[in-house]
């Protein structure tokens, strides 16, 4: 018994030891400072998937992040697909695990600077290609008036704003699991959305992903759409208010 409690122990130990030696380079906790990536562009991101965290960045070309591939020694990496927002304005308040808002952490390796946006918790799919991932962020969304803001409705009547999508995103419509619904809600002033704790994020098949949950917007605000006329957040012109 004390053998295998031993064993055990040391099983757990040399995995942590694997873990802690799996990649992160140069790390900086909790500092004082934004990132500066909030100029915006497309951003890219690595998945700790060892300690369940997301580190982003905008250091990179589309073509440096296709080529680029992990050394052997960051195991339990992954790279996320690049993201463009469709929002008209976005900060990161604090990354997860600090105390205060406006304070972040860093990563420093393949001569690129990371923060880290996000803490992973859950994941579940939900049938037709689309998947609900639990996470932990801080993140504050801007939209203007006259954006037309696309809206995920589930089963439960909860909204997520649908706000990022793929680089180069494809032009075929998302397919919906039962229950959900698309629909376009146009802006008659400007709305901020504030996705801070625990936010659950629906992963299209599309891969466009739509968070929150969001206040509940007025019904009347509403133009229902199907999946196939689904299109990511646009502004409206005058002409189609």
């Amino acid at each position: 018994m004390l053998a295998r409690r031993h064993i055990a122990l040391l099983t757990v130990s040399a995995l942590s030891i694997s873990l802690a030696a799996c990649g992160g380079g140069q790390r900086q906790s909790c500092v004082d400072r934004a990132p500066s990536f909030e100029r915006g562009g497309t951003g890219y991101e690595l998945l700790d998937f060892g300690r369940r965290e997301v580190w982003a960045t905008t250091q990179w070309t589309p073509d440096e992040f296709k080529d680029f591939a992990f050394p052997m020694n960051w195991a339990f990496w992954g790279k996320n697909d690049p993201r463009v927002s469709q929002s008209d304005g976005a900060q990161f308040m604090r990354s997860p695990g600090c105390e205060a808002d406006g304070q972040y952490s860093y990563m420093r390796a393949f001569g690129r600077e990371f923060v880290q946006v996000v803490e992973l918790q859950d994941m579940k799919r939900l049938g037709e290609g689309a998947r609900q991932v639990t996470l932990e962020k801080y993140h504050r969304l801007q939209f203007e008036a006259g954006r037309r803001l696309t809206v995920l409705s589930g089963p439960d009547a909860n909204q997520y704003v649908c706000f990022t999508e793929t680089l180069g995103r494809s032009s075929t419509p998302a397919r919906l699991p039962e229950g959900w619904v698309l629909s376009i809600a146009e802006l008659e002033a400007p709305m901020s959305v504030e996705l801070f704790g625990e936010v659950t994020v629906i992963r299209l098949s599309n891969e466009d992903s739509c968070q929150g949950s969001i206040p509940i917007l007025e019904l009347e605000t509403y133009q229902g759409v199907s999946a196939e006329d689904f299109q990511p957040s646009t502004r409206a012109s005058t002409t189609q208010r």
